[in-house]
């Protein structure tokens, strides 16, 4: 189990320029991606990521709230092949309603963390700087660290309630499942 401290930015799209300027001088640019995710929130916060060109899907678990300091994360990867019947499985578990979103990403390697570049539809620009760590003791220190990046990019924090209404929003406008949606 690994912890994940995480702090996010909703941004212009001129802050998002300077930002991407700023990390293509300064930072390792890891790589673009196109996804597709699926964010289940009943019975507990479970996500599906595809990844354009990918031939896994990365199922992700998170405990903890938006709120929490660092939030505990399980990642299993499984076949697209496979994917079809993770859903049925998850369906008789319960976990029936889910939104799904598209992003474009653009990731960097900054003073060892990892800052995301995101496009999200419907939620906007979104910047993310994040830390990830299998030891508790050091979140502490990790969430100064990933504190102290956003003000170094010129970066306000999105607050835990602005993103957790932003996210419930999403969920108000979930639907039943099927398999077929995951194609």
């Amino acid at each position: 189990m690994v912890f994940e401290i995480e702090k996010r930015a909703k941004v212009s799209i001129s802050q998002f320029k300077r930002v991407k300027r700023f990390l293509d001088k300064n930072a390792k640019y890891l790589g673009k991606e196109s996804m597709k995710s699926f964010l289940f929130n009943k019975p507990t916060y479970l996500r599906i990521r595809v990844i354009n060109g990918k031939k896994n899907a990365i199922i992700t678990y998170k405990s903890g709230n938006y709120n929490h300091k660092a939030r505990k994360e399980l990642n299993k990867n499984i076949t697209i092949s496979k994917l079809k019947k993770f859903i049925l499985i998850l369906k008789a578990m319960g976990f029936k309603e889910c939104v799904s979103k598209k992003t474009e990403r653009q990731s960097y390697k900054f003073k060892g963390l990892k800052v995301e570049l995101n496009k999200i539809e419907t939620l906007g620009l979104i910047i993310e700087v994040e830390a990830i760590c299998r030891n508790k003791n050091q979140i502490s220190k990790l969430s100064r660290k990933v504190g102290e990046t956003m003000k170094t990019l010129g970066l306000k924090e999105l607050q835990f309630s602005i993103y957790q209404k932003m996210m419930d929003k999403l969920y108000s406008k979930s639907k039943l499942i099927d398999k077929h949606s995951f194609t």
